[in-house]
C-alpha cells in the first residue's frame, strides 16, 4: 500500500496507544497521554476502553449499511 502525506498526517499516534492523533482531538482525549486508551470516558455506560470505542467507530459505516432496513430488539 502507498500513502499521500495527508494519509499518513491521519495516522500519526503520537502517544502510541493505538488511537490516531486525529479520532483523540475529535473525541477530546490527549493525543499526548497512552493511558487514555484503557479509560472508559467515551463510553457513557462504563464498558468499553476508549480504544475499543475507537475500533467500534471504523465499523460504524459498514455495519450501519449492513444492517439498512433491518429491525433492532433491544435486549
Amino acid at each position: 500500500y502507498t500513502a499521500d502525506e495527508g494519509q499518513l498526517a491521519l495516522a500519526a499516534d503520537t502517544d502510541k496507544d493505538g488511537i490516531p492523533d486525529y479520532y483523540e482531538a475529535l473525541f477530546g482525549l490527549n493525543g499526548e497521554d497512552a493511558s487514555d486508551a484503557s479509560a472508559v470516558s467515551l463510553d457513557v455506560n462504563g464498558r468499553y476502553t476508549n480504544l475499543e470505542m475507537y475500533l467500534h467507530w471504523l465499523g460504524k459505516d459498514i455495519v450501519a449499511e449492513q444492517n439498512k432496513n433491518g429491525t433492532y430488539t433491544k435486549l
